[in-house]
This record gives structure tokens, C-alpha cells and sequence, in this order.
């Protein structure tokens, strides 16, 4: 019994007095990788295009949904009828039911349309909100 203690003593004092340096596996990188917890890596502009890399459950909502309608084949696609559905919506404002909101509300409707679609049919029928 003597002779195991020995022998581990031993063996525990010649590990400890190793000052070879000791390399791992693993990938070596030359400068420091960071990790993002509330969002994917930086640009973001990869990340609505499919370019996720991965997908940590302590993203913030909006990037969960992202990546969830990605991984569904769902996409964000570009829909045609967008200016059409604003424009709509402009025009309701004063044919409609009104309530103290609906100005507010069309002219929401008429900047984004304005701004995102200024060459489509439907925002040159749209020259004023109400």
C-alpha cells in the first residue's frame, strides 16, 4: 500500500513539475472571435438574407422570428401588392369610418409609400393623405 502511495506522489509531483507547455486541439486564430448573445454577428444585413451562421436561443424576438420564417422556406420576399395595400389604405382613411387616429394612421400610410415604392402606379395615384 505503502509503495502505490509512493508511486502516485510521485508520479502527481512529476506532473506539477512539467513546465513543457502543453498545446490543445482545437482551431488557433490568429485574432479573437466574439460572440453575440442578443444578435447574430455583425454585418446584419447577412442575416434577413439567409447568411445566419448560428442561431442562439438568446437572440432578441425579431431575429428568432427571422430565422424562423428562413428555416421554414418562407423567406421575405418583396410582395408586389404592398403599394397597392398602402394606397388603400390612404383611400379608406377618407371614404371610410374615421375616428381621431385615422389622420395619424393615413399619413403613415402615404410616407411609407412615398418613401419605399415613389415609382410605382400606386403612390402616383396616392398625391394626398386625409
Amino acid at each position: 500500500m505503502k509503495k502505490i502511495i509512493f508511486l502516485v506522489s510521485i508520479l502527481l509531483i512529476g506532473l506539477l513539475c512539467n513546465t513543457k507547455e502543453i498545446f490543445c486541439c482545437g482551431p488557433f486564430f490568429e485574432s479573437p472571435v466574439f460572440t453575440y448573445n442578443l444578435n447574430p454577428d455583425i454585418p446584419l444585413d447577412n442575416f434577413p438574407k439567409g447568411n445566419m451562421g448560428v442561431i442562439l436561443p438568446s437572440f432578441a424576438r425579431s431575429y428568432l422570428y427571422v430565422a424562423y420564417r428562413q428555416l421554414n422556406g418562407k423567406g421575405f420576399s418583396q410582395d408586389p401588392r404592398v403599394p397597392e395595400a398602402l394606397h388603400l389604405a390612404v383611400r379608406s382613411t377618407r371614404y371610410g369610418c374615421t375616428d381621431d387616429n385615422t389622420t395619424k394612421f393615413s399619413k403613415q400610410a402615404f410616407q411609407l409609400l412615398h418613401k419605399n415604392y415613389p415609382k410605382s402606379e400606386w403612390a402616383a395615384k396616392t398625391k394626398y393623405w386625409f
